[in-house]
């Protein structure tokens, strides 16, 4: 089990945008169902979007992967770093994790959403795109951006 901190955060989607998705389950930011709260009620704690860290990014990048491509972000670098990632393409966008060659499913981006992770030092970011159309994904990265990146073929 990973810690939280490593974990992906979802916010938004193409058929909920301004929603949260937590363990399956969608709430509103502006969740009117039920009576109105009482005046000494609690008020209710609005969705927050996946977790950005201070500051403005160390890169930022309109990727695009090519149809049936990976593109590997970094991979054996003494730090780790943290990303953004914003799917703005029409197509889903599949994100791992590598470390030491083993490769490990993060989360599926749908079109319209964005998602956090924490990678440790020496683990690679892979966006997998094995649609027959281009993947678009806005990518901003805190941390060293001076390291290795490629386009490989989707394996399998």
């Amino acid at each position: 089990m990973h810690s939280p901190s490593r974990v992906w955060r979802i916010f938004g989607a193409a058929c909920c945008v301004g929603f949260v998705l937590c363990a399956g389950a969608c709430r509103s930011k502006n969740d009117s169902a039920g009576p109105a709260p009482s005046p000494t009620a609690e008020a209710p704690t609005p969705a927050a979007e996946p977790d950005r860290p201070w500051g403005g990014p160390d890169l930022t990048s309109n990727l695009t992967v090519p149809a049936g491509k990976r593109f590997i972000f970094a991979g054996g670098q003494p730090k780790g770093y943290t990303a953004y990632v914003t799917n703005t393409g029409t197509v889903p966008v599949a994100l791992l994790a590598e470390l030491d060659g083993v490769a490990r499913p993060i989360v599926v981006l749908e079109p319209g959403q964005r998602a956090s992770h924490v990678f440790a030092p020496r683990e690679a970011a892979l966006f997998d795109n094995p649609a027959a159309t281009d993947a678009q994904s806005k990518v901003e990265i805190w941390g060293s951006a001076s390291v290795g990146m490629r386009y490989i073929k989707v394996p399998g």
